[in-house]
């Protein structure tokens, strides 16, 4: 396996989310993309650490504004975040997490959007610029569309990345 990567999500503007470590894979066209093996240890903002159940692999693209993780198991074949462009800086990689998920469930292999209510809820609450509204939006219909079209990576090669960490690790 690759170095070890922090990777770090933040509520608006600077709230910690979501945290947790996996390994760097590889990179190709579409970006980096990091492996997390079963029982990986993630911690959401204050709540308790815990174990995540399977593997999984995520794609941080390049300037793109989401992650998407593909997953072994569980409800969702994929889940993307809807984020502020990742930032590296070294071994970790931060953005801020724009409430909205775009999955692909195991199930039926239909796709849809998660937490428009968070989404609605939060621009109140945390004031959105309407600038982070107006490309929240555009990029969770953009991505929806290519998840539904299994346009790639939302086609064969995030399956492969996960088939390639999960045999090899």
């Amino acid at each position: 396996m690759g170095d070890l990567v922090h990777v770090r999500f933040f509520k608006w503007p600077d709230r910690p989310h979501w945290r947790y470590d996996m390994f760097r894979l590889g990179a190709d066209e579409h970006g980096t993309w990091l492996g997390a093996p079963q029982h990986t240890v993630t911690q959401r903002g204050d709540e308790p650490p815990n174990e995540h159940p399977y593997a999984f692999v995520k794609l941080v693209p390049r300037g793109g504004w989401f992650t998407a993780i593909w997953n072994t198991e569980g409800k969702y074949e994929i889940y993307i975040d809807i984020s502020t462009p990742p930032v590296w800086d070294g071994d970790t990689v931060e953005m801020i997490d724009l409430d909205l998920d775009v999955v692909r469930w195991r199930a039926d292999g239909l796709a849809g959007v998660l937490d428009e209510d968070e989404f609605l809820e939060h621009q109140e609450t945390y004031g959105y610029p309407q600038h982070i509204i107006d490309k929240a939006r555009a990029t969770t219909a953009s991505l929806l569309l290519a998840v539904e079209a299994r346009d790639e990576p939302f086609g064969d090669v995030g399956p492969a990345w996960l088939q390639r960490f999960t045999e090899g690790s």
